[in-house]
C-alpha cells in the first residue's frame, strides 16, 4: 500500500473524498497492526478472538503489515484455529444426504 501524503499547506477542502477514505483506511490498518502486535505479543495471546475489523484489515492489507516473527507465528495459529472452527460449523450446518 502506498503511503498517502497530505501536504502541510493543503486545506481540508482540497483533499478529495477518495483521499480521505484512503487516509481513514490507512489509519485503521496501522491501528489493527499495532493492536495485533501488542495482543499477540503478550503472554495471554491465546485468549484473543479476532474481531471482524481485524479480519477485514488482514484480508485487505495483511501483506503490507509488519509483525514480529513470534507474533506472525501466533497470528497464523489463531487464523488456522478460526478457519477450523468455521469449517466445523459449516459441516454441522449441512444436511446429511
Amino acid at each position: 500500500m502506498a503511503e498517502i501524503i497530505v501536504f502541510p499547506k493543503a486545506s481540508k477542502e482540497k483533499i478529495t473524498e477518495k483521499a480521505k477514505q484512503a487516509l481513514e483506511l490507512q489509519t485503521k490498518m496501522k491501528t489493527t497492526e499495532a493492536t495485533l502486535n501488542a495482543i499477540l505479543g503478550s503472554n495471554s495471546w491465546d485468549m484473543y478472538t479476532f474481531s471482524t475489523d481485524d479480519l477485514h484489515m488482514l484480508s485487505l492489507y495483511g501483506e503490507t503489515m509488519k509483525f514480529d516473527p513470534k507474533v506472525s507465528s501466533r497470528l497464523i495459529s489463531k487464523l488456522a484455529e478460526f478457519i477450523a472452527r468455521m469449517s466445523k460449523t459449516m459441516m454441522e450446518m449441512e444436511e446429511p444426504y
